[in-house]
């Protein structure tokens, strides 16, 4: 439907505690819209992309949505991890 060009994502190790330790890994894709596009087919792939980050294990959070000011359209991006404290991980990176 669109000609996706990645921004790109990133993986890192944060320490949550002395001994335990979490992979946070965040992605993000921003996507341009061909000009023939149906809308309807266009709001479908938006919320196959928001039920990705709902339904995923391991996201604990994502966003979709416009890309203001830029050269896409669109914008997604996830955040996930290998441990449940993100939270904890987040306070620590």
């Amino acid at each position: 439907m669109w000609p996706v060009r990645a921004r790109g994502g990133s993986a890192r190790v944060v320490e949550l505690s002395p001994d335990k330790e979490a992979i946070v890994i965040d992605h993000q894709i921003r996507p341009s819209v061909k000009p023939d596009v149906p809308k309807a087919e266009l709001e479908a792939s938006l919320e196959r992309l928001r039920r990705l980050g709902r339904e995923l294990d391991g996201v604990q959070s994502s966003v979709v949505g416009r890309d203001f000011g830029g050269e896409f359209d669109y914008g997604a991006a996830a955040l996930g991890s290998t441990a449940p404290a993100l939270a904890a991980a987040g306070s620590r990176s």
